[in-house]
């Protein structure tokens, strides 16, 4: 069983430019999708173990908006 099998929530398509703030410390970047258990922030590398489970600050921008 692959891990998409074992969604349990439907995932969306998205391509929006996104601010967040983790640990005191701010990144941009861009999400990839959502569903309604949360979003995929596609980075330049690979957040530390350290990073998981923290709570996130973010903006999404609306189509059209820079």
């Amino acid at each position: 069983m692959t891990a998409k099998d074992k969604r349990e929530r439907v995932r969306i398509s998205i391509s929006r430019v996104t601010n967040f703030v983790v640990k005191g410390r701010a990144y941009r970047s861009s999400i990839e999708n959502t569903s309604g258990s949360g979003v995929f922030i596609k980075t330049e590398g690979r957040f530390s173990d350290q990073y998981e489970g923290q709570d996130i600050s973010m903006t999404i921008e609306s189509p059209g908006e820079k």
